[in-house]
């Protein structure tokens, strides 16, 4: 994820009930959409996450219709991200730890520190590194498509429903 880097995702449904869902997923993210990306481009900010790194994403958002499906154009406008400090200590203390696991045959005054430099290290990794996740744009598409798919699934329902009648 860059600034001016540009994705494209086909929704189903027109264009107002597109932005309708994506504004719903947006505020599921804990962002907001400004504007109906209808008359011209509306501006997204969501939060992100990428792995070691979180911070909020601003984007354009654009969409054509071609009445059965939306395709909505997103641009990245402005991306800021900052390092996750906690998740950084504890990989350098189970770094630490490892060091000391592996140093002790040239250093034996290290030796009764194995066994704690063994646990720092795949415990501070098993910590980290189970947390790591990725949200971003192409996370937040998939969940607008998802969310899209569903509602369109629903307007199908409601309609077999009303002719049988």
């Amino acid at each position: 994820m860059s600034p001016g880097e540009q994705f494209d995702a086909e929704v189903a449904g027109d264009a107002a009930e597109v932005f309708a869902t994506l504004r719903e997923v947006s505020e599921a993210w804990g962002g907001v959409v400004h504007g109906d990306g209808l008359e011209g481009p509306a501006a997204l900010e969501i939060p992100v996450v990428a792995g070691l790194r979180r911070g909020r994403l601003r984007a354009l958002l654009s969409g054509r219709s071609d009445g059965e499906h939306t395709t909505v154009h997103l641009e990245i406008d402005r991306l800021d991200l900052r390092l996750n400090v906690s998740a950084v200590a504890i990989l350098l203390l189970s770094a630490a730890g490892g060091l000391a696991s592996v140093l002790w045959p040239w250093f034996p005054t290290l030796l009764p520190a194995v066994p704690l430099g063994l646990v720092l290290a795949v415990g501070g990794w098993l910590l980290v590194a189970g947390r790591l996740r990725s949200s971003g744009v192409d996370e937040f598409l998939l969940a607008v498509r998802g969310q899209g798919a569903k509602a369109a699934s629903d307007r199908m329902d409601a309609s077999a429903g009303n002719s049988e009648s």
